[in-house]
């Protein structure tokens, strides 16, 4: 029986359980080490305001085939109900820190034609054109991968795609040569992106349109799973009947007599194989112990050198005030294309027993008490968390690879170029690929 640890139970690590079961069954034992007290990894939810709110990894698209075949298998399904909006304004608007550049409704004809007043016709076309030449450029994959395609590193997946220019240029970059106005990307693009990856334009192009893609420009719809999203990756460990040790953060990966040692605060085992799964950062920024180091020389190299972006939400009870905002009520989702204060605003809930609405806030930095003033200045209750939510996706960044030693996989490689829980889950189904064809390859024959 081949033993294999796998390190990190968010997306890819459950991903990557899941798949292994499938392609060795029996004959691998699965041993997940998790850092954390929890399964999930960056998709969570917390306790508020009398509601159970998702906090990261927080919605999925309908064209992430890897995620929603999952969900079926171990019987979860989008949430049903949405959030009821109360005497909240249905419109979603465009801040720049210091006026509203857009306000939509989101019903009918009246929500196109503010985008067009705004954006022209064309331009919106153009944007639309790119999310969906890229997204069908990206759907291969999945046949790819399903007929048994694995390819051995990051950069001959995306040229086998061919999406290797877009992962190499600025999101900027590829809407000026699509034609796009600068007024679009840094309003309607930059907005999506800072709500997302807490970015800008400057992302690197794949990355930016996933996202903008998942903001509905290329069709499709978002939801989330009923139960929660990392509930998702807790049945799917299950389902692959992994050891899941919660607690265990890893501090080093050593190569022993052909196998792997892991190690980790006060223990340690040998491996026959070792799939890495949680990010890779030289110096993590915060205390998040997923995203601790890990000393292993193969994998040195291929630490995301810019570090991973630190994200700051803030939860509210209350209702955002109109002074703070044109005077005019806040919709009920707020992209900012400027402005330091936060990156986005979005209605997430209300609260039992007050009936107040719950919003989230995205920032960079933490939000005091006195920003808070200025915006929701008549509030109940507040709740702040932080944690280095996604890689700053360089554009032209070393694309490592899935296999980096023999019996060494990276699992996360993929984050190198875009970070979603879905390229996440596609970039296990790789690593796990690999690691089973070694396996098979290693086999005696009979």
């Amino acid at each position: 029986m081949t033993r294999i640890a796998i390190i990190g139970a968010g997306a890819a690590g459950s991903a990557a359980a899941d798949r292994l079961r499938s392609l060795l069954g029996d004959e691998a034992a699965i041993v997940v080490l998790e850092a954390s007290d929890r399964v999930g990894g960056r998709a969570h939810r917390i306790a508020f305001a009398g509601e159970v709110l998702e906090v990261g990894g927080t919605l999925m698209h309908s064209s992430n085939r890897r995620l929603l075949d999952a969900a079926a298998r171990v019987g979860l399904g989008p949430a049903t109900d949405e959030v009821a909006l109360g005497d909240e304004t249905r419109a979603i608007g465009v801040w720049d820190g210091r006026r509203m550049l857009l306000r939509a409704g989101t019903k009918g004809w009246r929500f196109l034609a503010a985008l067009v007043a705004r954006y022209g016709l064309g331009n919106l076309r153009r944007l639309r054109r790119e999310a969906v030449t890229h997204v069908e450029a990206w759907n291969r994959v999945y046949d790819l991968q399903d007929a048994g395609a694995c390819w051995p590193d990051v950069a001959s997946l995306l040229d086998a795609l061919g999406l290797a220019g877009a992962a190499g240029a600025p999101l900027r970059a590829l809407a000026d040569r699509a034609g796009i106005s600068s007024r679009t990307t840094d309003e309607l693009a930059t907005g999506v992106l800072r709500n997302m990856y807490n970015q800008d334009a400057s992302i690197g192009g794949f990355a930016g349109i996933v996202g903008l893609a998942g903001a509905g420009l290329a069709g499709g719809s978002l939801f989330s799973l009923g139960e929660g999203n990392a509930t998702l990756f807790e049945r799917l460990l299950a389902q692959a009947g992994a050891e899941v040790r919660l607690g265990t953060p890893v501090t080093a990966v050593s190569p022993r007599d052909g196998r792997w040692e892991v190690r980790w605060d006060g223990g340690g085992e040998t491996f026959d194989a070792v799939v890495v799964a949680t990010p890779l950062v030289a110096n993590p920024s915060g205390a998040d112990p997923g995203l601790a180091g890990i000393a292993c020389e193969p994998l040195a190299p291929w630490a995301v050198a810019a570090g991973y972006r630190r994200v700051h939400v803030t939860l509210v009870e209350g209702r955002p005030a109109p002074a703070g905002f044109d005077g005019r009520p806040v919709p009920f989702t707020l992209f900012t294309s400027g402005g330091e204060d936060f990156t986005s605003l979005g209605l997430v809930g209300h609260a039992t027993g007050s009936g107040l609405p719950a919003y989230k806030f995205f920032s960079h930095e933490a939000l005091t008490d006195d920003v808070l003033d200025r915006y929701v200045p008549a509030r109940r209750d507040v709740a702040r968390l932080a944690w280095d939510a996604y890689p700053v996706l360089v554009p032209g960044a070393a694309q490592p690879p899935f296999r980096v030693a023999p019996g060494l996989y990276l699992a996360t490689a993929l984050e190198a170029v875009v970070s979603t829980m879905e390229t996440e889950s596609v970039s296990a189904w790789n690593a796990a690929a690999l690691l089973a064809a070694d396996v098979r390859a290693a086999a005696p024959v009979a």
